[in-house]
């Protein structure tokens, strides 16, 4: 199935660059591209200007229809704002020839190397060495000492790259950090989550927080490391349950 990085409208079926999951373009404003991912575990706003986003080019391909599950031909293009598609769909048997939105229509998965070879499934160059890198990189950045000193929108201090550096070094992880007031605890405990998230060796946490400084740490780990906290309390635990 082609990609391109062209022609991102709203309903299109995006790839997120480098990753093999798709999701559908809701909105676009002045400077931003929502988008719906099938993963829940995706970022859902990207920059308009240079988005890693890739549109999938559905036309003459085979694909699935996500909300039946149907394997259809698409034919060609029907609606190109809102892009819908003249679809053959194989339903109970018997073709039927439907117009289905793109946002309804995914790759079907060809995992054997002949048939991804006969369907010219292979790629270009361009996209073979930026998978290279992209894996060479990862591989780097999980051996280095503290990937988080890269990543963080902070001004690190050098007691606190050794306090993270102890943290992450040491297993078990249980370590109480027990500086005094304006050392930085808060950094100290968003950078070594980040470490152990990064390296594999937190996949959940929870933050325990005074009442007043419930905003203030939520804020925080989103501005300075990109986690995202959801705020659990009494009203939010009765409306889960």
């Amino acid at each position: 199935m082609n990609r391109s990085g062209q022609n991102i409208v709203v309903g299109a079926l995006v790839q997120w660059t480098g990753a093999n999951t798709y999701g559908v373009v809701t909105n676009i404003d002045d400077r931003v591209i929502h988008v719906q991912w099938d993963e829940a575990d995706r970022p859902p706003q990207f920059a308009v200007r240079n988005p890693p986003l890739l549109r999938i080019e559905v036309e003459g391909e085979v694909v699935q229809r996500r909300s039946t599950g149907e394997i259809a031909t698409v034919q060609g293009p029907v609606d190109v704002a809102r892009p819908t598609w003249q679809c053959i769909v194989t339903s109970s048997g018997k073709p039927v020839r439907a117009n289905v939105p793109e946002a309804d229509l995914r790759p079907v998965p060809i995992t054997d190397p002949v048939d991804r070879f006969e369907a010219n499934h292979i790629g270009s160059l361009q996209q073979y060495r930026l998978q290279e890198v992209t894996r060479w990189y990862r591989a780097l950045h999980l051996h280095n000492d503290l990937v988080s000193l890269g990543n963080a929108r902070v001004d690190i201090k050098p007691h606190q790259v050794s306090v993270v550096h102890r943290v992450v070094t040491n297993y078990p992880h249980r370590f109480l950090l027990c500086d005094e007031v304006g050392l930085g605890k808060t950094i100290e405990a968003g950078m070594a989550l980040k470490e152990l998230r990064t390296k594999g060796g937190a996949r959940r946490a929870l933050a325990i927080v005074p009442p007043n400084l419930v905003r203030q740490w939520q804020f925080e780990m989103k501005t300075k490391f990109n986690e995202i906290f959801s705020v659990l309390n009494t009203n939010t635990v009765q409306f889960l349950g």
